[in-house]
């Protein structure tokens, strides 16, 4: 685990958040001690059907107010972000791709420490109707490029690091060109 050390104890095990203690030296020779909560892993995806529009979604969960965020969620125990990203696309949008790869992992480290995987997932195909949990409403929105960016990199996209890197990319047109270029690539890997 990147930001907590190996010698590191677990004090606390959560649904989410584990927390952890260690004792760390100081420069002057004495010892603190650490702690620090290790977060679920997530995983999103930014899916393109057949159609070559861009999915994301429009979400309402309890005690939240509704955002937009990309198709995904929380990495199970021992499983593979791929996995993940396969399974979330098909629970949220009845759909299947055979074409995904990893686009990008945001790590965080410090007092808290977890990743986010983004994968895109080209040539989408619903295959069944969504599985939604319980604490899940969910709009799915078909998107053209410039519409996808636009809510991307608005305040109004739930996951901000993301939607920072977007609205960058946005303001210069040859990392944006890279990137639509990068999301519609129409080969397998």
């Amino acid at each position: 685990m990147t930001g907590i050390p190996n010698h590191a104890k677990k004090v606390f095990e959560g649904i989410c958040f584990n927390i952890y203690q260690w004792e760390q030296k100081q420069f002057d020779g004495t010892y603190k001690t650490f702690e620090a909560v290790k977060k679920t892993d997530n995983v999103r995806v930014i899916a393109v059907d057949e159609d070559e529009k861009l999915l994301i979604i429009y979400e309402e969960q309890p005690n939240k107010a509704p955002f937009y965020t990309f198709i995904g969620g929380t990495k199970e125990e021992n499983e593979e972000p791929i996995k993940t990203a396969q399974r979330e696309l098909l629970e949220e949008t009845g759909m299947t791709s055979d074409n995904i790869e990893l686009f990008k992992t945001y790590s965080w480290t410090g007092r808290t420490v977890w990743d986010v995987y983004i994968f895109i997932a080209r040539n989408c195909k619903k295959i069944q109707e969504p599985s939604l949990e319980s604490g899940e409403k969910i709009k799915i929105l078909k998107l053209d490029f410039d519409e996808f960016i636009e809510i991307v990199s608005s305040d109004k996209f739930g996951n901000k690091e993301i939607s920072n890197d977007f609205y960058r990319m946005k303001h210069n047109k040859e990392k944006l060109e890279k990137l639509k270029e990068r999301i519609f690539r129409k080969t397998n890997f």
